[in-house]
């Protein structure tokens, strides 16, 4: 009880809730939108129509009304089987609130059903139902099964009964009139002329099975070999009855299926059985397991647990027969490989496989497939198509990679080889290509290139591996690169590396002569600038080619690298030259004092701001120092950088580099200098509008 004045403000609340939902109630799915709303059982428990009526509050009266309309009409076809089948799915989402709604306003339940009130006799009706809409919608994915099955064959057949089933607008339909109930549990409606026909025992066995008979590809291509016979035999049109299909065309596929499968774990099937149907899992033998798995569950209905002791026998079985096959192959190759390079090593193992004779695969069974059979293949069984294909490569390969071993003699040759390539040829991308093409293929292989000698049947499956493992790790694919060693071993390709070959001296004459250049004239210089930003700004080599007129020679850091590369090749033909030695010391020193320089310069430290530093290549005893020395410069400097941010909060908006460009446009302005763009851009970090005068002053 609630004074009048509580209750009429009670009421007029209720009445702004229900106005809120006024286009979702009279829209077109207000049924829906009812059971969404989780305290309408409030306002229907405490309050009705007529107390807004009498609060003048009509149009809150007639949607109140409404709602409890439909919940009266919706709860008569909920107790007497009337309800649409998309209405049933909304009350059964919402059981909970539809419960909570009947015990709020009860007057809306039959008479006939007014124990609905009682929460065992609810959830008794709810789970009829539950199990009838489910039966239904099973029965047309069974059905949309079997549709799926005719279109498996490429869409050879159709079947205007399975369409018409389909073709059933069942969500508006009453769930009473698609299926009730039977001696046996649940039927199709009988007296429904699309449905009737799927009552019939043997169609629903063949429905039921369906699920597990689609994830076989032996069932689905023998289903398609039969409706194919079938219907050269008969000459019919396109449209099949379900009589047909059961009876012509799927029973006699079953059985088929039945027996090679009950042929298969007696171990009584032929050998060419095995090939005709299973060959596409010679490589992935758990693929045909997992379907052997789908078949006897459709013919059995039993779990895997009942048969998998004679399953994990026959596929034993069928896993040796597999890798015999692959075996037979394999070994022929490898011995071809063997033959073509000149191992000297035995191979009695692979001599025997490749000496079997075939299997007469149309008398022979799978039981005479015997463990001993599988140890001798035990070499070679785990190899995969890669494997099979790098050694097809060997073989194509054998011109290339035995030419390669006659003239690099260690892994390190091949990086000085193909350096020496890249001296001899125009800098264009597709020579660039070829040389890096043939350097990742000589990688690749250098287990066979760099060992040829005394290789027998365990070093050679080692060495495969290698390879193996090399491919597997590199981002390209394995078909990519395989293919790209086939087209490295070409003719044309294998005379280009020999020109690179007869060129080799002359390069060295050059290079030692430039080398003689250097070291009597040359001169390393360090300059730093405010444009230096990479260790190549910083380094170059000054050669005075003739100290009479004063010519000079320039030689970036690449350059140097490549008069690097070009002596590293080199150094057989120059007897332990000292002037070689120096060289390659002393670069690779003012590589790395060069490196410091350009980071204090980068970091700010003022005294390498503008600063060239010489070293004449005749006299660089002090490198090891001024490295040492750098290196403790840098160590402090970032210390005291790190320190200065520290106690300067501000410094942390900026890098080492943009506090370098802040303080050289500072320093312009003492120069009578605008700022820069730059500058000024930086400093806005900290004070948005801050201007050149702002600075200045």
């Amino acid at each position: 009880k609630v004074p009048h004045e509580q209750f009429s403000r009670l009421i007029d609340i209720f009445a702004k809730i229900i106005l809120l939902h006024k286009s979702a109630i009279t829209g077109s799915n207000p049924l829906e939108h009812v059971f969404s709303l989780p305290w309408l059982p409030s306002v229907l428990k405490q309050c009705d129509s007529s107390m807004f009526v009498s609060s003048n509050l009509l149009e809150a009266a007639d949607l109140l009304s409404q709602c409890v309309s439909i919940l009266r009409n919706i709860t008569s076809e909920f107790c007497f089987l009337t309800i649409q089948v998309n209405h049933l799915r909304i009350v059964l989402e919402s059981k909970s609130l539809y419960f909570s709604i009947l015990h709020a306003i009860p007057d809306i339940i039959p008479e006939t059903n007014t124990n609905l009130l009682d929460e065992d006799v609810f959830e008794q009706a709810v789970e009829f139902r539950t199990n009838l809409l489910e039966f239904f919608l099973r029965q047309r994915m069974l059905v949309q099964d079997l549709e799926k099955l005719l279109d498996s064959t490429n869409s050879m057949v159709y079947s205007k009964e399975i369409m018409s089933f389909l073709d059933i607008d069942y969500k508006t339909r009453a769930i009473s009139h698609l299926c009730c109930t039977s001696e046996d549990g649940f039927i199709l409606k009988p007296s429904n002329p699309c449905l009737y026909i799927f009552n019939n025992t043997q169609i629903r066995n063949m429905l039921e099975s369906l699920p597990d008979l689609l994830k076989s590809q032996f069932f689905l291509s023998q289903f398609k070999q039969q409706l194919s016979t079938h219907l050269e035999e008969t000459n019919l049109n396109k449209d099949i009855g379900l009589s047909t299909i059961h009876s012509r065309i799927f029973v006699p596929t079953f059985d088929y299926v039945s027996k090679t499968i009950s042929d298969l774990f007696s171990h009584n099937i032929l050998i060419s059985t095995i090939n005709k149907h299973f060959a596409r899992y010679m490589n992935c033998t758990e693929l045909m397991r997992a379907e052997i798995i789908h078949i006897i569950t459709a013919i059995e209905r039993t779990s895997e647990t009942s048969y998998r002791p004679i399953l994990d026998e026959t596929m034993r079985k069928v896993d040796c027969y597999f890798s015999l096959q692959k075996s037979q192959n394999i070994a022929v190759r490898v011995l071809e490989v063997r033959d073509s390079y000149g191992f000297t090593g035995e191979f009695t193992n692979t001599e025997f496989i490749s000496s079997l004779e075939k299997l007469d695969c149309d008398t022979a069974q799978l039981k005479l497939v015997t463990p001993e059979l599988l140890k001798a293949t035990d070499s070679l069984k785990n190899f995969n198509p890669t494997h099979v294909n790098i050694i097809l490569t060997l073989l194509k390969c054998v011109n290339l990679f035995t030419w390669t071993a006659g003239i690099l003699k260690k892994p390190s040759d091949l990086d000085d080889f193909t350096d020496l390539a890249l001296n001899c040829v125009d800098n264009t991308a597709v020579q660039i290509n070829r040389i890096t093409c043939f350097k990742t293929v000589c990688t690749i292989f250098s287990p066979f290139i760099f060992q040829l000698q005394h290789i027998d049947e365990v070093k050679f499956l080692q060495i495969l591996q290698e390879v193996y493992d090399t491919i597997d790790n590199r981002d390209e694919s394995a078909d990519y690169l395989l293919k790209m060693s086939q087209d490295c071993a070409r003719e044309s390709e294998i005379a280009f590396w020999k020109e690179i070959q007869l060129s080799h001296t002359s390069i060295g004459g050059k290079t030692i002569s430039q080398l003689k250049q250097i070291m009597q004239y040359g001169k390393f210089m360090l300059t730093t600038t405010m444009d230096t930003h990479i260790v190549e700004d910083v380094l170059k080599l000054c050669v005075t080619s003739n100290p009479l007129v004063n010519t000079e020679s320039v030689y970036n850091l690449d350059e140097l690298r490549d008069i690097q590369s070009n002596i590293v090749l080199i150094t057989p033909l120059m007897h332990e030259d000292k002037d070689s030695s120096k060289f390659l010391a002393h670069l690779q020193d003012i590589i790395t004092l060069a490196n410091l320089v350009l980071q204090l310069h980068c970091s700010g430290n003022a005294f390498f701001m503008d600063r060239t530093l010489e070293y004449t290549c005749q006299n660089v005893v002090s490198l090891k120092e001024d490295i040492n020395f750098l290196r403790t410069l840098s160590h402090e400097w970032s210390e005291e950088i790190l320190q200065a941010r520290k106690d300067n909060y501000y410094l942390n908006y900026f890098t080492d580099s943009q506090i370098l460009t802040i303080r050289t446009g500072l320093e312009g302005i003492y120069k009578q200098n605008d700022l820069n763009r730059d500058t000024i851009h930086l400093l806005t970090l900290i004070r948005a509008d801050l201007s050149q005068v702002d600075i200045e002053g």
